[in-house]
């Protein structure tokens, strides 16, 4: 009622019409500036995400959009909101394409099915094999969150690598892998001398689920290609990682 009349009957005598002291209307102002900045910086880092899916999958209309990004970074949004988003942004035109081929990778992995998880029912040995995923940290008292990559061996308990980073992507992937690369180097996994970059790593098994950062090309060319990794892949989600012993080792991280 204040925003209404103030200009038309001052402000002072609105706020004596209804028993509010100037001290508690300019708080409510500094509180709305601030509410209204909160929501500005939620929706820019809901936009820097929703762009991200976009990108990987151009022809994800809202009901795609939205599982995405709670598999992605636990992001839970109303339907209506991001449809009025989209809009407001100018997203929405670009859902209105063709829906494209799957990827190269896809294709191999569609093909490979049955044969993709190499790591089933294996024990290995200590720097054998790693296993990976993003876990979501919230800290601030519950308000912001943050995202950790591992890269876990089952078989020791160690943490060679591993990174934190605002969004569950493919910068935060590799700069946990650049890590784990350096460390396992460090401890001398590989030929004793003069062993070349990739001795480190080579034929090292590296688990995950079928995120989309783990089935991009950059993820994948830097493990198979640059470092000779060998890539195991769930078949089944999370559900079929080798995780008995990850809440532990995150902990320690964290």
């Amino acid at each position: 009622m204040v925003e209404r009349h103030k200009e038309e009957f001052g402000l002072n005598r609105c706020l004596r019409a209804l028993g509010v002291s100037k001290g508690t209307w300019h708080y409510h102002q500094v509180q709305k500036r601030e509410n209204a900045r909160r929501r500005e910086a939620e929706e820019a880092r809901l936009r820097e995400r929703v762009v991200e899916v976009i990108e990987d999958h151009p022809a994800y209309g809202y009901r795609r959009i939205l599982p995405e990004l709670q598999a992605r970074w636990s992001e839970a949004v109303n339907h209506k909101r991001l449809r009025r988003l989209l809009g407001t942004w100018d997203l929405s035109l670009r859902r209105r394409v063709s829906v494209p081929k799957p990827s190269g990778i896809r294709e191999v992995l569609r093909h490979g099915q049955g044969q993709l998880n190499l790591v089933k029912g294996w024990e290995p040995a200590p720097l054998e094999m790693l296993s990976t995923d993003f876990t979501e940290l919230r800290y601030a008292g519950g308000r912001e969150k943050a995202y950790l990559m591992v890269m876990l061996d089952p078989a020791s308990e160690w943490a060679p690598g591993w990174a934190v980073g605002e969004s569950a992507n493919r910068e935060l992937a590799l700069r946990c892998w650049e890590k784990t690369r350096q460390r396992l180097g460090a401890v001398g996994r590989g030929a004793p001398a003069h062993r070349s970059e990739t001795a480190a790593t080579a034929g090292l098994v590296v688990h995950s689920d079928q995120d989309t950062v783990y089935t991009s090309y950059d993820w994948l060319r830097a493990l198979i290609v640059e470092s000779g990794v060998v890539v195991s892949f769930s078949e089944n989600g999370a559900k079929e990682n080798p995780w008995e012993v990850f809440s532990k080792v995150v902990d320690r991280v964290t």
